[in-house]
């Protein structure tokens, strides 16, 4: 493998369910799911994985992401308000995104277009080091320029490979005036790309932060410990630039103690046999960490006579059936001490023994709507119990419409019609599971042609941030007239290099 290219935006944005950072450098509290974010996933990748820093390019966002949120005003950290939104590719999807101020990006403003908004608050999370935004109930992740010298910087003290970019243009600003060569081609006499000459800036000096060296972790030798005892040891650090450390472990708890060194807490499992366990002890400044591994030797203890081993059981974390109809779940367990196993089910569900558990029959309810039934199973050996609960997802079923041609598993490319509910359309370009009347990609034909899923007051004239435009459509913008190259949604006419040709 060559190199690592770690898409490391869309970390958050309208799928999550609080407000968080597109794409964090450094963790921080608010966020939803642990381990989000840069400095995470490269520990992860160099310490754990074992992978060289040089192999790994990490992802730089030149767009932010919005999302509306259930506040009055809007803050990190905050419940998303999700309800279903009509994106111009992915159509209908249930989504938090922010389209009353980014409409034509489907809540994905470039960069170049943020910057140009007024009536926004511009913060700055000092533990993810980088920017956000709110105005009122809404939330805008996106990175600046110094969030982005921070990322490349960080690069550079890593000693990592690169860096990657999503997108180019969402970063380039004329800041001069155009220049016309014919027609069709136009160039700007003073360009602009303030997020790439950042990194630029950075990656030209070539130099790590100055006097930053990786902290220094001692640790101690191999500990013993019997079945079931919990242990304790420290652990110590110290730094050259006297930088504020911080210590993780895995395998085990750890309390910081807040003068170099830290507590280390250990429970030995119960086992009946020797076991070798390894707790991986990691020291951080904030820019270069140290790693050091444990060993844990724990004596095995045989059980007394009499004693009783719990039955474990495997079960599949999730199930699908259709609404009224049954799904066979298979489940097996296993029992240390041999005893026989009963399983049981909740829901209606019917247990068949088998040779390694059970099938567990659930017949699904009538739905409207898709419902998920949550599906107890549960094992005994007549002394102790474990259980396990399947989600069980059911479907609804749609009643099809007699009339109707529209297939939503077949794929349709520009040019082919189908009826759906009475109306004809015809397919603008390749779709599949798009619903007509619901969808850009389905324009109605004949003398009835039923809703317009995105009508436009002046068609073929005046262009529309928030239209669709496939190759051939014509507009007018500021006075001039053009054709679209191909298919193209918010990006203005006049552009340089864009979908547009003056006509």
């Amino acid at each position: 493998m060559d190199y690592f290219n770690m898409m490391t935006y869309d970390l958050n944005g309208g799928w999550s369910n609080v407000t968080g950072h597109n794409s964090p450098l450094y963790p921080y509290p608010e966020e939803e799911f642990e381990g989000l974010n840069l400095d995470t996933l490269k520990n992860w990748m160099v310490d754990v994985k074992g992978i060289p820093s040089e192999k790994i390019n990490f992802g730089a966002a030149f767009y932010g992401r919005g999302v509306q949120t259930t506040e009055s005003t809007a803050y990190l950290g905050a419940p998303t308000d999700k309800r279903m939104l009509n994106f111009s590719v992915d159509g209908p999807t249930l989504s938090a995104a922010d389209i009353d101020n980014w409409k034509a990006f489907d809540g994905q403003p470039n960069y170049n277009y943020i910057i140009k908004q007024t009536g926004w608050e511009h913060m700055w999370d000092a533990n993810a080091e980088v920017p956000y935004a709110v105005k009122g109930k809404y939330f805008l992740s996106y990175d600046d320029p110094e969030a982005m010298r921070k990322k490349a910087q960080y690069i550079v003290d890593n000693d990592l490979g690169g860096i990657i970019v999503w997108q180019v243009h969402g970063d380039i600003q004329c800041k001069g005036s155009f220049v016309n060569y014919g027609s069709k081609l136009k160039q700007c006499t003073n360009l602009s790309s303030p997020l790439a000459e950042e990194i630029d800036k950075v990656f030209t000096t070539g130099n790590p932060t100055p006097g930053n060296t990786a902290p220094v972790l001692t640790v101690p030798g191999a500990q013993t410990a019997d079945a079931g005892q919990v242990i304790s040891f420290e652990v110590s650090a110290t730094d050259k630039e006297g930088d504020r450390l911080t210590f993780t472990v895995t395998g085990a708890d750890v309390v910081d103690n807040g003068n170099g060194t830290a507590t280390v807490t250990y429970k030995a499992p119960n086992t009946s046999v020797d076991l070798t366990e390894t707790i991986t002890v990691t020291v951080s400044d904030g820019k270069k960490n140290a790693v050091k591994s444990v060993v844990v030797n724990v004596k095995g203890e045989a059980p007394l006579p009499g004693d009783n081993n719990p039955p474990v059981l495997t079960a599949p974390a999730t199930a699908e059936v259709k609404s009224g109809e049954t799904v066979v779940i298979s489940v097996s367990a296993t029992d240390k001490d041999g005893d026989a196993l009963t399983f049981t089910a909740d829901n209606g569900a019917v247990v068949t023994p088998t040779a390694s558990g059970a099938d567990i029959a659930f017949t699904a309810p009538e739905v409207t709507a898709d419902t998920v039934v949550n599906l107890v199973v549960t094992v005994t050996d007549g002394k102790a119990t474990d259980e396990a609960t399947v989600a069980v997802t059911v479907k609804a079923t749609e009643e099809p419409n007699p009339g109707n041609t529209w297939d939503p598993n077949k794929v349709y490319v520009g040019g082919d019609t189908v009826v759906f509910e009475g109306v004809t359309y015809k397919a603008k370009w390749w779709t599949k599971g798009e619903k007509p009347g619901t969808s850009a990609v389905w324009e109605a034909q004949g003398e009835n042609p039923g809703p317009n899923p995105d009508p436009d007051p002046n068609p073929g004239t005046t262009w529309s941030a928030s239209k669709v435009y496939v190759g051939g459509d014509e507009v007018t913008f500021n006075g001039e007239k053009y054709r679209a190259k191909w298919w193209t949604q918010g990006d203005e006419p006049g552009v340089p290099f864009g979908p547009w040709e003056k006509i």
